[in-house]
């Protein structure tokens, strides 16, 4: 059930959000696959990648959604997460708007990013933590 409810989320999405029509933001506006991550805090390390995580950023103008989900578990490993964005040649901010963890609601988060040839990377290092991702773009508009 909840693969039909992130399939719905995907969809509903790709309706609703408007398109891209300021050019500083036109490199993200589209569907982005993540490929890799990384993450590093207290305890713990580990690297994801498309064969064990499925996740899914959709940008608009000026929103963002992003859902998450584990091949091996579906059922009880789940993020989704919706609000809105900034975007400058080096730094991308998501602003929640909502969130199925409720803490992050009202929360930004900024990271380093590098868009180039259809592939975003973006890092984070914050309070003992390290983020390391890669997306590739699988949907442009107007493509």
């Amino acid at each position: 059930m909840k693969s039909f409810n992130w399939i719905l989320t995907l969809v509903l999405l790709g309706l609703f959000f408007p398109g891209c029509e300021k050019e500083e933001k036109t490199t993200l506006c589209g569907t982005w696959k993540m490929t890799f991550g990384k993450y590093v805090g207290p305890g713990f390390s580990t690297t994801l990648d498309e064969t064990n995580r499925i996740s899914y950023k959709i940008l608009s103008q000026n929103h963002f959604a992003v859902v998450e989900m584990y091949h091996d578990n579906p059922d009880s490993q789940f993020f989704s997460a919706f609000g809105t964005y900034s975007f400058t040649d080096s730094f991308y901010t998501e602003h929640y708007e909502a969130c199925n963890i409720p803490s992050k609601v009202g929360q930004s988060l900024k990271f380093k990013s590098k868009v180039e040839n259809g592939k975003w990377v973006i890092q984070l290092k914050n309070e003992g933590m390290e983020l390391d991702e890669t997306w590739i773009c699988i949907n442009k508009p107007g493509e």
